[in-house]
């Protein structure tokens, strides 16, 4: 069964009973099938090039992120996240000018790179010491849900150190140990 618009060709395709195959090709725009085989030109054409695509399958399975999940965003997720690394691989080959180069290396440097950190001597990851966000010193906590003195339309247990108003976080100021007037 076929499904043409002006930008694609959609097949179903079912070589044995409960078996169907589903294809979506912005190449073809026509139902063909060989004459010499009798299969479509769709699935000849995805038959000639899946090799790389297993290729790339093997080489993501090796070093993967995937988990066992119920969820198939997930799996979309963590699929999109092992190409990419695999991409960028290739693409540090290429720029660097290696031949070969240790693949869970990379990723280790690419990891790295993402999260701030460094790698040691034995080439463990150290996450660099964490800034630390400035804490509202206006504010200590009263246990009592009260609305926000300024918006009104929250409710905040944090209240104000010197009036003892309630303040939401998101009204809170910040402010640095070293800036405040207290």
């Amino acid at each position: 069964m076929f499904g043409f618009n002006e930008h694609a060709t959609l097949v179903s395709y079912v070589p044995k009973k409960n078996r169907t195959v589903v294809l979506l090709s912005s190449e073809h725009t026509q139902a063909d099938v060989d004459q010499r085989t009798g299969k479509l030109d769709i699935i000849l054409a995805y038959n000639g090039a899946k090799g790389g695509v297993d290729h790339l399958d093997q080489m993501c399975a090796a070093y993967a992120t995937r988990k066992r999940t119920t969820g198939w965003p997930k799996c979309v997720f963590q699929h999109m996240i092992n190409v990419s690394s695999y991409h960028a691989f290739i693409l540090w080959l290429q720029a660097t000018g290696k031949a070969t180069a240790n693949r869970r290396q990379f990723l280790k440097m690419l990891g790295c790179e993402l999260c701030g950190g460094e790698l040691d001597a034995f080439g463990n990851i150290m996450a660099k010491k964490k800034t630390e966000l400035p804490t509202p010193v206006t504010l200590s906590t009263s246990g009592v849900r009260r609305r926000c003195r300024q918006c009104t339309s929250n409710k905040t247990v944090q209240c104000c150190e010197t009036c003892a108003r309630p303040l939401c976080i998101q009204c809170a100021t910040y402010t640095c140990p070293d800036c405040s007037t207290f």
